[in-house]
């Protein structure tokens, strides 16, 4: 028995011992342990103690968590039918945690995490509760939302006033304080309130007109009135009487700053208490700092804003329209200034977006190629875009517009846009066309004269020399000699006649193998006469022959040398030179391709080209003489660039010019450029002679039988296949077929011989033509003939090209 005593008094102790360590355990939790019987709590560490803000546990042992909350959540459930349901779920599932909203014995609210666990001792159901304060957690959530639901607010407005509503409304929300407002500087550097809440109106009327007296800060001023205690400032702000009869306890001031620039301050105020604590200063900074960045943007915005619209204006008033578009065939339009209306007849929402219609659609269908490939080659070079082109108007009216614009690219490269402007020039293009007519008629006029002065020449020579062959036909010498000169009359008559066609058409230089020695003896010598400028000429015996356009060569010449003689109103010497070079060994060349070249310089003692009018003296009606055409040099140069070669000029003024001429040369001497024999006749043949003209048929049919052809002749195209598919057919075909190339109202020479090339490829067709620049006299072997005749044609130049084809 004693055995049994001894045993109950060791597992006595052995409890005991047992319930002093878990006490002690349970009492040194950090944690606030609550132990519950039903609803109501048993027992409590102290940890609950100071949770709750509670001296004993007799002020917890006995009552339940309702008796320290309010009677609804946060989130408007009713507090006493949320208990139930905790313990209810707690029992179910072993564990429940949720969050609650409670009070300490002062009436500060708190949140605590509860956590729920059952236990069972003896034959009781118990639940022990672990609360955590979660107070700091959820503020820090809170603030969270109101920061982001604030810089929702801030970034979705551009009103001011606005924006200050949401900031006040949320400085409220994290602080808890009772009223707050916000003053901003203004252009001097002032305060000035400009939102509150929760200020009484003679508060906020004391405040209003006491801000504008606050120090400028703009400057360290303005920054230490910015930072000095609230307390001082509202003192000095609206007095201590003001504030007392407002109930300000505790207050701060929390600067505003836009790119670390002050530029304003929150006042936050509470008549709760004195001290606004360190963490709510924390989040009204944080808050100030979003504010702050919100009033710079939307001043900023509203100063764009403000340029935006006297940007508008003045595109309003331009007479013509800006636009922003994407690069796309459509020309998509963003932006497009109200100036639209006027160019186009659509209103600027019309084409935005190409609602109505795409700009695209309005360009001309043959120019939309030619404007797509400028602007896409101008966005690949990233440079700008200068254009003009034809659209139509929304009433079908065609206008002619300018256009300049350029793309506008981001750091990275990528296109973003295009921008430009666009205005009507229809009535300057109309006006820019007849100036230009007018300034032809009048060079043509010019032209025309100075041709008909040079005919008139050689048709007095004509007439003279003809009439001294009747005299002389007695003495035959005398008379051939007569005659020859005649003959050398017309052929200058054709070398004008070129000279009309170069510069009506400007058509591709027709090539043979030139000697300039005698062009430039004749064209020098028939230029001057009658001029007071005398002349010499300077040719080196083994002077290299040319290929080129005699009739255009020696308009280059005669252009030249008047030009000189132009130059020396009062006479002087014009020095014609000409010398072999080689490129690149001559220094003073202009830059051409390595080879060698024939240079003609042609040098006067005249006036001189003032240096501000030698970069434009090849200019088209470029001129300053008052009887200039302005054509002569823009002829010559592109001549001379069509022959591949170069014009330079070195001119001084008051002692003279000197205009070089460069052509590719050929390798061989003057001298061996001697005066063919008269081509003899060759084997007969039986040619066909199409010509509209029936003079050209009756001369061109004399000059063939004379040396024994057998002739046929056809008016058109038509008629000439007809007659030589008879010839073929009767097994007597045609050796040679000479076409005109024009034959007006019908078939001509390129035709022709198109068909005739399809009945008979081996066809040998000579191709003739009063035209000389036509390009294809320049190239006829690419269109079939085998060889080409330049009207006006002597018997010599028609034998010899006879021969040739018929050896």
């Amino acid at each position: 028995m004693q055995d049994e005593d001894r045993t109950k008094k060791d597992l006595q102790e052995e409890l005991n011992e047992s319930e002093t360590r878990y006490r002690a355990l349970f009492d040194a939790l950090d944690a606030a342990v609550l132990l519950m019987r039903g609803p109501e709590c048993i027992d409590c560490n102290p940890a609950t103690l100071q949770l709750f803000g509670l001296e004993s546990r007799d002020e917890i042992i006995g009552k339940t968590l309702l008796d320290f909350a309010p009677p609804r959540q946060p989130d408007g459930r009713d507090s006493a039918e949320l208990v139930p349901g905790n313990r209810a779920r707690a029992l179910e599932k072993g564990t429940h945690i949720f969050e609650w909203q409670a009070f300490r014995k002062n009436g500060e609210p708190f949140f605590l995490e509860a956590r729920f666990t059952p236990y069972r001792a003896g034959e009781e159901d118990f639940l022990q509760c672990l609360a955590l304060d979660i107070t700091e957690r959820k503020r820090s959530q809170d603030f969270l939302c109101i920061q982001r639901d604030l810089s929702l607010s801030l970034n979705t407005t551009g009103d001011l006033k606005e924006a200050l509503d949401s900031a006040l409304q949320s400085v409220l929300a994290v602080t808890g304080i009772d009223a707050c407002a916000v003053f901003l500087a203004d252009e001097d550097g002032l305060l000035g309130l400009e939102a509150q809440r929760n200020l009484s109106p003679r508060f906020a009327e004391a405040v209003s007109r006491s801000g504008h007296n606050s120090s400028p800060c703009d400057g360290p001023a303005g920054n230490e009135a910015l930072a000095a205690p609230a307390r001082s400032f509202l003192s000095e702000s609206v007095g201590e009487e003001t504030m007392t009869h407002e109930g300000v306890l505790g207050m701060a001031l929390i600067p505003l700053r836009h790119k670390n620039l002050l530029i304003g301050t929150v006042l936050v105020i509470s008549k709760t208490v004195q001290e606004i604590t360190k963490e709510a200063m924390a989040r009204l900074e944080l808050l100030a700092a979003q504010i702050g960045g919100a009033i710079g943007r939307i001043r900023a915005e509203g100063a764009l804003s403000e340029r935006e619209r006297s940007f508008k204006t003045l595109l309003g008033n331009l007479p013509g329209m800006a636009y922003r578009c994407s690069n796309d065939p459509a020309w998509t339009m963003v932006y497009v200034s109200e100036g639209v209306a006027e160019l186009t007849g659509y209103q600027p929402e019309d084409l935005i977006g190409s609602a109505k219609t795409a700009y695209g659609d309005l360009i001309h269908p043959d120019d939309r190629k030619q404007v797509w490939e400028a602007v896409q080659k101008a966005v690949g070079q990233k440079g700008k875009f200068t254009m003009n082109y034809r659209i139509r108007t929304a009433g079908g009216e065609e206008r002619r517009v300018w256009e300049q614009g350029q793309g506008v690219f981001a750091p990275t490269g990528e296109l973003l846009a295009l921008e430009g402007f666009i205005t009507d020039i229809t009535e300057k293009q109309l006006l820019e066309e007849e100036r230009v007519k007018t300034q032809k008629l009048e060079a043509i006029g010019t032209l025309a004269g100075g041709i008909a002065h040079d005919f008139n020449n050689l048709l007095q020579a004509l007439f003279g020399y003809l009439s001294m062959a009747k005299v002389t036909i007695d003495r035959k010498d005398k008379c051939l000699s007569m005659l020859e000169q005649a003959e050398q009359a017309l052929h200058m008559s054709v070398s004008l006649t070129k000279q009309l066609l170069t510069f009506s058409q400007g058509g591709k230089p027709v090539k043979s193998l030139l000697s300039l020695e005698p062009l430039l003896r004749n064209w020098v010598k028939f230029t001057l006469s009658g001029s007071r400028a005398d002349h010499r000429i300077q040719c080196p015996a083994d002077l290299w022959m040319v290929e080129a356009d005699e009739g255009q060569i020696a308009q280059v010449i005669q252009n030249m040398v008047l030009n000189a003689d132009q130059a020396m109103p009062e006479g002087g010497i014009v020095t014609i030179m000409a010398r072999n070079i080689r490129i690149p060994d001559e220094d003073r060349a202009p830059a051409l391709p390595e080879g060698n070249y024939v240079e003609i310089d042609i040098e006067d003692n005249g006036i001189g080209i003032p240096e501000q009018h030698r970069a434009r003296i090849f200019d088209p009606y470029f001129t300053t003489r008052e009887s200039g055409s302005g054509l002569g040099l823009a002829t010559s140069y592109s001549i001379i660039r069509n022959h591949g070669g170069a014009i330079d000029v070195v001119s001084e003024v008051g002692k003279g010019s000197r205009f070089s001429i460069y052509l590719p040369s050929v390798l061989t001497a003057n001298k061996t450029a001697a005066v063919p024999d008269k081509a003899r006749s060759c084997a007969k043949a039986k040619i066909l002679l199409m010509d509209d003209e029936k003079v050209i048929r009756e001369i061109g049919g004399e000059m063939l039988l004379v040396d024994g052809h057998d002739v046929e002749f056809a008016e058109n195209g038509q008629e000439a296949i007809e007659k030589f598919r008879a010839a073929r057919a009767s097994g007597s075909p045609f050796d040679i077929v000479i076409l005109d190339l024009t034959i007006r109202g019908g078939m001509g020479g390129k035709e022709t011989i198109r068909r005739l090339l399809a009945m008979d490829p081996g066809v040998r067709a000579i191709v003739s033509s009063g035209y000389s620049d036509d390009a294809i006299i320049a190239d006829h072997r690419a269109y079939g003939f085998a060889a080409c005749l330049t009207k006006p044609y002597e018997l010599e130049k028609l034998r010899k090209v006879l021969c040739r084809l018929l050896t």
